[in-house]
């Protein structure tokens, strides 16, 4: 199993904690957030790409990884977590990973938190030669 969480997690918590110095970032599922902002980034799938794995090639993994960024900023909640995602999408942009969905979500729970949700998707062969999925 190829595995590289940990490089992607630590690329984008440190591109957000270099702009939102008291920013809450978690490597799990999103629950409810304790502080604002706060975002959950985590690897929602890793598996093996069957068409590229074999003894010449080696093992490939097609990988997606799930964001939800929160925000409760007054007069501006919406704006502060779209620039959060922007930030993440350079980051994933920069390892080749594709944004494969973008959107808010309904949160009738609690009109005062804004969210937005993004999944993104790319393969890799465990090196630093991240590619785009075909």
């Amino acid at each position: 199993m190829i595995d590289i969480e940990n490089e992607i997690y630590s690329a984008v918590a440190t591109a957000l904690r270099g702009q939102y110095a008291t920013i809450d970032i978690s490597s799990t599922p999103p629950a409810a957030p304790s502080s604002f902002p706060y975002v959950s980034f985590y690897e929602a799938d890793n598996r093996t790409d069957e068409f590229k794995t074999d003894s010449s090639l080696g093992e490939f993994g097609i990988l997606m990884y799930e964001v939800s960024v929160f925000s409760n900023k007054i007069g501006g909640k919406k704006a502060e977590a779209r620039a959060i995602m922007a930030i993440i999408d350079g980051v994933m942009r920069g390892y080749n990973f594709v944004r494969t969905e973008m959107s808010p979500v309904d949160n009738r729970d609690d009109y005062t938190v804004y969210r937005i949700v993004a999944r993104y998707t790319g393969e890799t062969d465990g090196t630093n030669m991240y590619q785009y999925m075909s």
